[in-house]
């Protein structure tokens, strides 16, 4: 079901996509431009975690449904830990497979980010 949607909004003349879904880049990356990859430092990553895990502790997030309590715990510290090192990789191969045309950007630090974000406002105004 997932891939079907996927593939039905990849169809479209333009759009945005949101998150890694691995499993599904063959789909998106042959008719995919540009791919951002937001590779801040691990520990930048690790920090913000526990942060957000304090600072919503025992309660939902406003970006989350309801019901789903922040909740962190050691298995998903090592998950976000060890995230960059194990999937990198595999990604880069699956862009170069089915993207080879794509603009890879790179954006290594929160000032990249908000460099990246404002240059595209300036060009849309």
């Amino acid at each position: 079901m997932f891939r079907r949607l996927v593939a039905e909004a990849a169809l479209g003349e333009r759009w945005i996509m949101d998150g890694n879904y691995s499993h599904c880049l063959d789909m998106r990356l042959p008719r995919t431009d540009t791919v951002i990859i937001l590779d801040c430092p691990r520990w930048l990553c690790l920090y913000r975690v526990v942060r957000r895990a304090i600072a919503f502790s025992g309660r939902t997030r406003p970006d989350m449904a309801d019901g789903c309590p922040e909740k962190v715990d050691w298995q998903f510290l090592k998950y976000v830990w060890r995230y960059q090192a194990e999937h990198t990789q595999a990604r880069n191969a699956k862009i170069a497979e089915f993207g080879g045309h794509t603009r890879i950007v790179r954006l290594k630090s929160p000032r990249d980010i908000t460099a990246f974000v404002d240059g595209v406002l300036k060009s849309a105004a």
